[in-house]
């Protein structure tokens, strides 16, 4: 991504278990079907804004239980310190499934490296690019598929248009993972809720280094840019649901939801940490359920027969 949109490795890390159970498997087998339909050996996948390799340690035994096994991964992201740890993060995933991790000596990646798996493999290479411009000039292969997760709600709309571009030119899939979708429901309720969500809707919209951000409003303004380049689109919910087995996640979702809130109308922070105050103590004591909305995007070019069913 862009230095302003960049993460810290051990929240993605933390919120990785619930993206994983969020997302939408009719989805991600529509990318497979794609991909096996595309007949490109390996199947090539651009992941951007790309973190430590969660999007490819996701979606790359699902490819490949779909009927792709030989994969070609580029993840691009401008924090350096992230992709470094992609490699250590991989090699974990790797070693607790049983699979193998090789030095990748191909290409111009010294740290590429390749996931050989049951029947399947993945060679990976990391790329550091400011995403924050022009995404359409990266390059692309024809019938390469462009993956992201958790990053469509930071960028503007003159950003999706490069990115639509960038599909465009690529000719392959695209799907667009975990984008906030506004829902924000507690349990038990609390009329302070509706003040706190709105203030963080609202922050979600300031400019995170893609330019004025589309916030919740992200998936339908993309869906929309992609019926008009022709592209066959298709949307799933993919909520968070945390309980009490998502102690720490529910409190660091809170707190970054009680910051944001704050900085967006400061004459209420007292107010803030009260609510803040009252919810991490329910959270603690196992008294909290948080619903946080997502939505999955998936689109793929029309069939020259007609709009795909």
């Amino acid at each position: 991504m862009s230095e302003a949109g960049s993460f810290d490795a051990g929240w993605l890390a933390l919120r990785g278990p619930a993206d994983a159970a969020a997302r939408s498997a009719r989805l991600t087998r529509r990318l497979a079907d794609a991909l096996v339909d595309g007949g490109a050996r390996p199947a090539r996948l651009l992941d951007l804004g790309a973190g430590t390799g969660a999007n490819l340690r996701y979606l790359a035994p699902r490819l490949a239980a779909a009927g792709v096994a030989q994969q070609a991964w580029r993840l691009v992201d401008y924090d350096p310190d992230l992709l470094a740890a992609c490699h250590g993060a991989c090699r974990a995933w790797a070693d607790r499934n049983g699979w193998v991790i090789l030095n990748d000596t191909e290409g111009d990646d010294p740290d590429g490296f390749r996931v050989v798996g049951d029947g399947w493999q993945a060679a990976v290479r990391c790329e550091r690019r400011d995403l924050s411009r022009a995404v359409d000039t990266l390059a692309v292969r024809p019938g390469e598929a462009v993956v992201l997760t958790a990053l469509l709600d930071l960028v503007s709309r003159n950003w999706l248009a490069g990115l639509v571009r960038l599909v465009d030119r690529a000719g392959g899939p695209l799907l667009a993972t975990l984008t906030d979708d506004g829902l924000l429901g507690f349990a038990p309720r609390e009329p302070f809720d509706r003040v706190v969500a709105r203030l963080f809707e609202a922050h979600q919209t300031r400019d995170k280094g893609f330019g004025p951000a589309l916030g919740t409003g992200a998936t339908a303004v993309l869906a929309a840019l992609l019926a008009q380049a022709d592209r066959a689109v298709a949307v799933r919910r993919s909520a968070w649901a945390l309980g009490t087995d998502s102690r720490t996640l529910q409190a660091e979702t809170i707190r970054g939801i009680a910051a944001a809130a704050a900085e967006q109308d400061p004459s209420r922070a007292g107010e803030i940490d009260a609510w803040l105050t009252r919810r991490l103590s329910e959270a603690a004591a196992g008294g909290l359920r948080l619903l946080v909305g997502h939505r999955d995007l998936f689109a793929q070019p029309k069939p020259s027969g007609g709009p795909t069913p």
